[in-house]
């Protein structure tokens, strides 16, 4: 939407705290990771979110997706060679939840330190 053009989600953010003056823009895409297609929230923060303050930012983002901009997104189709498609950026599933790049980072690198799986060791 032309009024989301400089501010993303943040435009309909609106509660002037903290968060508000931190997040300057925060805006929806996605990448291919691990051979996945990821929803990515890239966000232009300034200074550095309080733990209260990243969790008020993800649960609005969380929002946006589920109820908001996200629920907008997979109710039009995305016209491809291959035909229609619809995406979604938000699930209800218990294993579906928005996490930090440094999360992400975290969680890997756990992975790499685990014991392989029965089955197949090198």
């Amino acid at each position: 939407m032309p009024e989301e053009k400089e501010r993303g989600l943040m435009n309909w953010y609106g509660k002037g705290n903290s968060v508000d003056q931190k997040v300057r823009s925060a805006f929806m895409s996605v990448e291919e990771r691990d051979g996945e297609l990821v929803g990515v929230i890239t966000a232009q923060i300034y200074g550095q979110l309080t733990d209260e303050e990243l969790e008020e930012f993800r649960s609005y983002c969380e929002g946006q997706l589920s109820d908001g901009v996200g629920e907008s997104l997979e109710q039009r189709p995305i016209k491809t060679p291959d035909g229609d498609i619809y995406v979604s950026f938000w699930n209800s599933d218990d294993n579906w939840s928005l996490q930090t790049e440094e999360e992400i980072n975290s969680i890997q690198s756990e992975d790499l330190t685990d014991e392989p799986d029965i089955g197949m060791t090198m």
